[in-house]
């Protein structure tokens, strides 16, 4: 995601003088306020002198040399403004530019005064139509167009924004949306449900879009991106595979991919763009196969919890449990690692199919899971989905599988508090640590600070039943 240039169709430029930080208008956000996601059009933001010396208009696009363009520029509600920026916003607007804003009626410096407020306000005016006409909207400004903002576009002006930061400033998003789809502008990305958040960037030849399920639950939708093409490709990035698409739909305008994202699942879509496509690869599948349960691990399990970590050693269990629930105080406060060791049969003939992909689900407590099937490391699991492909290492009829999982050392250290301290007392280190002899309570864990009590909730640890063997089929 820091490859090649981002794309956004929005630039806000920030107030020339105080508060001289750029808050987006919070319309312009969707999701939740702990992690927002930008809408259909994104945006970015720039001061007004990097605007004044970096920018220029190509096709109605306004450019930077750092190869960012936007589609239209964005005012800050503000009825200043230097001569200096006036007449930069007056170049692009012969140029091609698509900006919207407030006229200013003088300059917030005092530099020249009384004739800078004098030649903003002549500018003002030539520039804004004449006369501020409410009933016009937008004036056609040689190769570029100005749409007026006024009191009534700007929504919750001059609102306190006390997490965000000082003022909206800015008109709402729909607003700006509305005069972009009025323009032309497509949204750069959508989707019938609304759950799928995304990122673009732009390489030569190359349009890469990152898409991610911001929900629990497997979503079907078809995305739409404007920048698409008839080739794409998608990338996990969890397991670094590339494989094609085959099922992209486009129009003049966008590409059509219809997905299946399972739980806070993402990707990248790769689109090649024509002049870099050399073949066009043909074919038919499912770019999404779905996974169906062949078999529920029931058990017997052996799991192993070292004793140096407190642990009781080697136990039996018919089923996988949660750690922290345990009447074993050993299992119950256990931080570290413990191996779950288990048997499973597949007959031969479901292996003989080619087409056929397996996985096995494995979802770690608060921790990760190294998984290992038949002697030979399959990998590892520590987020969503929580599943890994065992293809390779399977065999017909009796098949051996460890998962060595590691946790959280919560549960060890609120533990250790129903025994003695026998840590930092009056800023000194306790003998038994100086001396390098032999810790007199039993403790297992060492801090310098006492960060849990002993009757602290302890969390989740160990690995969530069922394990399951999934089975796909061809792609």
């Amino acid at each position: 995601l820091m490859q090649g240039a981002p794309v956004a169709d929005i630039l806000y430029l920030t107030t020339e003088g105080a508060p001289a930080v750029f808050v987006p208008p919070p319309s312009a956000f969707e999701g939740t306020d702990t992690l927002p996601d930008k809408r259909g059009y994104s945006f970015d933001a720039c001061s007004p002198a990097y605007l004044i010396k970096n920018a220029s208009v190509v096709n109605n696009k306004i450019i930077f040399p750092s190869g960012a363009s936007y589609s239209i520029l964005v005012l800050p509600e503000s009825r200043t403004m230097t001569p200096e920026l006036l007449e930069k916003i007056d170049f692009m607007l012969k140029t091609g530019a698509y900006i919207a804003g407030y006229m200013p009626v003088s300059s917030p410096s005092l530099s020249g005064f009384p004739d800078c407020d004098v030649k903003v306000r002549s500018m003002a005016e030539a520039i804004w139509s004449i006369k501020w006409n409410p009933g016009r909207s937008s004036v056609r400004y040689l190769n570029g167009t100005l749409f007026k903002m006024d009191e009534n576009t700007t929504l919750n002006q001059h609102q306190l924004k006390r997490d965000k930061g000082p003022y909206d400033i800015y008109p709402g998003y729909d607003t700006i949306a509305s005069l972009l789809r009025g323009a032309g502008v497509d949204p750069d990305f959508s989707c019938t449900g609304g759950q799928i958040r995304y990122h673009h960037r732009r390489l030569p030849g190359k349009e890469i879009y990152f898409i991610s399920n911001r929900s629990g639950r497997t979503i079907t939708d078809t995305c739409r991106f404007r920048d698409g093409t008839a080739w794409g490709e998608l990338w996990d990035p969890l397991t670094g595979k590339i494989r094609e698409l085959k099922n992209i739909t486009t129009t003049g305008k966008a590409a059509f991919l219809p997905v299946v994202l399972e739980p806070y699942a993402a990707y990248f879509i790769i689109f090649h763009r024509k002049e870099a496509i050399s073949v066009i690869k043909s074919g038919s599948g499912n770019d999404f196969p779905p996974k169906d349960t062949l078999l529920e691990l029931k058990g017997p399990w052996e799991m192993n919890f070292h004793p140096a970590a407190g642990g009781p050693g080697k136990i039996m269990s018919d089923t996988l449990l949660d750690w922290s629930l345990s009447d074993i105080e050993g299992i119950k406060y256990y931080s570290g690692k413990a191996i779950c060791s288990g048997k499973f049969s597949l007959p031969g003939d479901i292996l003989k199919k080619k087409e056929n992909k397996f996985y096995i689900s494995a979802v770690p407590l608060n921790g990760m899971a190294k998984v290992t099937v038949n002697g030979k490391t399959a990998g590892i699991v520590w987020t969503y989905p929580f599943e890994l492909e065992i293809t390779p290492y399977l065999k017909a009829g009796e098949n051996k599988l460890e998962i060595e999982v590691a946790n959280l050392w919560i549960n060890r250290l609120i533990g250790d508090e129903n025994m003695p301290w026998d840590g930092i007392e009056n800023g000194r280190f306790p003998e038994w640590y100086l001396n390098k002899t032999d810790r007199p309570t039993g403790r297992i864990t060492f801090t310098t600070h006492r960060y849990w009590k002993k009757d602290d909730k302890l969390i989740s640890s160990g690995i969530s039943q069922p394990v399951r063997i999934l089975v796909s089929g061809p792609e």
